[in-house]
């Protein structure tokens, strides 16, 4: 979207605003939250359930939390959520982030990720742009950790994250968000929500721009003289239209416009130099219905992405330039009922579908091969159906589920042309890749029972898969910083996973929860060097060839020092081995015994948290990740990290408040990526061992150390 036509956008929701603004002032009364309330958990069930009485291992980050943790974005506050992998290599102006869950690797789409109960993995990539997601649109976020697949479907190996979108109110309420910090960052941002006669509304706009930072070690040989700084350029606008259907009914209609474009540190002949842009819209109609004692609900959604990269390179003296255009499709619906079955029990059932699509092109224009086309297409289908049985335990002890999924998955109109002849086309007339099903069944159970008024315990074990995305089946080229190759028989890998959690009130104002976990996973996809000796580098191949074992041990402490302090410490003990690796040639490596790559084994974070009377509220976050492995055969190692995070923030003059948000508090030099490692006091470039004279292909991701935010917000 061009500057002009953001900028018009944004206008009119000034202009929108200041009309609400005008229907009046309400100034909140300052209060104090409750350390023990009863929170309501949708994603472990499908249905409300009270958190407290759900048998999977479920954490809550509230709006609250994300705002006292100082994220930009949501996947920063999951960093604090045990059993969490986050990277965010370049902060605010990183382009795609990662987050993975209970061990489960760097594979992308490995988790399930949801915006009010409707999935949004990409069907090509797998990923989610977490920067689409605006923190202020946020009510909560739901973490259901273990395997969810008898539920949501593919995708939840490790886990479900729901982000739960905030709901207009009953009176106009109007914010203004205005910040500044380092990296010559600035974002501006307005939400009003409210009930005009019978129709409830509530819309958001972001603006964010930031000037960024050269992530490359001044002493790196990787530096050049094209060096530049990476970027950011955002805007977001979120809408959602609510009319009153009755008593026993809602219904939401939602859009969102997400249009981004980030330079990615480079720039040699071309003005703008390599830089990628996204334009995503989605459209959501959501509709809940109570019908005698039943409660019926219909989700349709329709996202349209449009992605562009341009990307030059000089190798060997010559120079080429070509954009890379893809469209994606992704769109589905979810239809469930939920009836109570006697005083105790509840049924729930329904299906799901969901179709994801994807067709691009890398168009060259200069160079040897300028004028030639490299194509990539490809369609993906799932269709599941479920069945839930829930049940209370006699005298409120407790409560236990089972159910199951059954999916029917399809790929189809697979085709990869290079017209460069760099990489092999499809086998089939005209680049084509044969068509292929998969179906899988997802059984699960759970039990939670109330030992004591204090003490709790759960037990799950459930079936998770997840099949293969399109750019493993169907594209050759760069992704995830490696060149690789395109296997079109790869079959749905699959985990089974036992879990047995405790959770303990000692008093009134401390929590302790601990939970163990072990996971088997078979057929479980990973990257294999088959061809080393491959120009420009190392070429790889995504393939059906291990079996994994995952064992893990969660800790968390949550306690009230007083009313107006508390604190927070939790642990991820984790360890992903490969147990048996299918050699599918004597070329092939083997990998038995090896750790996952980008799994650390020990992550924690502690938190101080006040909330005071006289308007002061602050936070300050420590946060520890250990060494991990940087690539399949553990020869190259990401070093452990340890960084303290800051937030303070007060209210003044009634509805306004001021903040300031210190990210890596003592500058800490550190990286999220495999690309540099610090030897002695100077950082050097890693080389991938299929290739020992070329440095990693990956991104550059020098931390950008130490960010400061002011932040200012007006609310009417």
């Amino acid at each position: 979207m061009h500057t002009l036509f953001r900028s018009m956008v944004l206008a009119v929701v000034v202009i929108a605003v200041a009309l609400t603004g005008a229907m009046g002032e309400n100034e909140d009364e300052e209060e104090t939250p409750e350390f023990e309330e009863q929170k309501i958990v949708v994603t472990a069930t499908r249905t409300p359930v009270e958190a407290g009485e759900v048998t999977a291992s479920t954490t809550i980050v509230t709006q609250d939390d994300i705002e006292a943790s100082g994220a930009k974005k949501i996947d920063d506050a999951l960093r604090l959520v045990p059993g969490l992998d986050v990277r965010r290599s370049f902060g605010a102006v990183t382009m795609t982030s990662t987050v993975s869950m209970r061990g489960m690797g760097n594979e992308p789409g490995r988790t399930l990720v949801m915006i009010d109960g409707i999935p949004a993995n990409k069907a090509d990539t797998g990923n989610f742009q977490w920067n689409r997601i605006d923190p202020e649109v946020v009510e909560r976020i739901e973490v259901v950790r273990g395997p969810t697949s008898a539920l949501w479907g593919s995708h939840a190996m490790g886990g479900v994250i729901n982000i739960i979108t905030t709901d207009p109110t009953d009176e106009p309420e109007v914010t203004v968000h205005a910040e500044i910090g380092s990296l010559d960052t600035n974002e501006t941002k307005l939400l009003a929500r409210g009930t005009a006669g019978s129709m409830g509304y509530r819309i958001t706009a972001s603006l964010l721009n930031s000037g960024g930072y050269d992530p490359v070690p001044m002493n790196s040989e990787e530096r050049t003289e094209f060096t530049t700084k990476r970027d950011a350029e955002e805007f977001i606008l979120n809408a959602r239209l609510s009319p009153d259907i009755g008593k026993k009914g809602r219904l939401w209609l939602d859009y969102s416009l997400f249009d981004d474009k980030r330079h990615e540190g480079e720039r040699i002949q071309d003005p703008c130099g390599l830089f990628r842009q996204f334009d995503t819209q989605q459209f959501n109609l959501l509709y809940d219905q109570k019908v005698g004692s039943a409660d019926l609900s219909l989700k349709l959604y329709d996202i349209e992405e449009d992605y562009f990269w341009n990307r030059e390179r000089l190798r060997r003296g010559s120079y080429t330039r070509y954009e890379v255009e893809v469209e994606r499709t992704e769109r589905g619906g979810l239809l469930q009922g939920s009836h109570k079955v006697g005083s105790r029990g509840r049924l729930t059932a329904g299906f799901d579908f969901k179709h994801g699509e994807v067709d691009g092109a890398d168009n060259y224009k200069e160079g040897a091969d300028a004028g030639l086309r490299v194509i990539n297409q490809g369609k993906q289908h799932i269709v599941g159906a479920f069945a839930q049985y829930e049940r209370g335990l006699a005298g409120d002890r407790g409560r236990f589920v089972v159910g199951g999924r059954f999916d029917w998955a399809d790929i189809s109109d697979g085709r990869f042309v290079d017209e460069t002849g760099f990489l092999p086309n499809g086998p089939l007339e005209d680049g084509g890749w044969p068509d292929a099903d998969w179906n899988s069944f997802s059984p699960k159970a759970g039990l939670l029972y109330h030992a004591s008024d204090k003490t709790d315990v759960r037990l799950n074990v459930g079936r998770a898969f997840r099949p293969p995305i399109l750019d493993d089946l169907f594209r050759s080229g760069i992704f995830r910083g490696r060149y690789y190759r395109a296997k079109a028989d790869l079959e749905p890998e699959s985990v089974w996973t036992f879990e047995a959690g405790l959770e303990h009130h000692p008093s009134p104002d401390t929590t302790l929860r601990l939970t163990g976990y072990v996971s088997d996973a078979d057929d479980f996809f990973y990257a294999i060097l088959v061809d080393p000796d491959f120009d420009p580098r190392p070429l790889y191949e995504q393939r059906n060839v291990a079996e994994v074992k995952i064992t893990g041990l969660e800790g968390d402490v949550e306690h009230q020092f007083s009313r107006t302090c508390g604190g927070f410490l939790n642990f991820t003990l984790n360890k992903s081995v490969i147990t048996r690796f299918k050699r599918l040639s004597e070329s092939d490596p083997d990998l038995t015994g090896k750790d996952l790559e980008f799994t650390p084994r020990w992550k924690a974070n502690v938190g101080l948290r006040y909330h005071g009377d006289s308007g002061w509220r602050g936070q300050l976050t420590g946060r520890f990740v250990d060494d991990q492995f940087a690539n399949p055969d553990n020869t190259a190692r990401i070093d452990k990290y340890f960084v303290w995070d800051l937030t303070a923030r007060r209210k003044v003059a009634g509805a306004w408040e001021v903040a300031v948000e210190v990210r890596n508090l003592f500058d800490k030099d550190f990286v999220e990526d495999d690309y540099f490692e610090l030897v002695g006091d100077e950082w050097t470039s890693r080389t991938d061992p299929g290739d020992p004279t070329s440095p990693l292909l990956g991104d550059v991701a020098l931390d950008p150390g130490r960010v400061i935010s002011f932040v200012v917000r007006r609310r009417f």
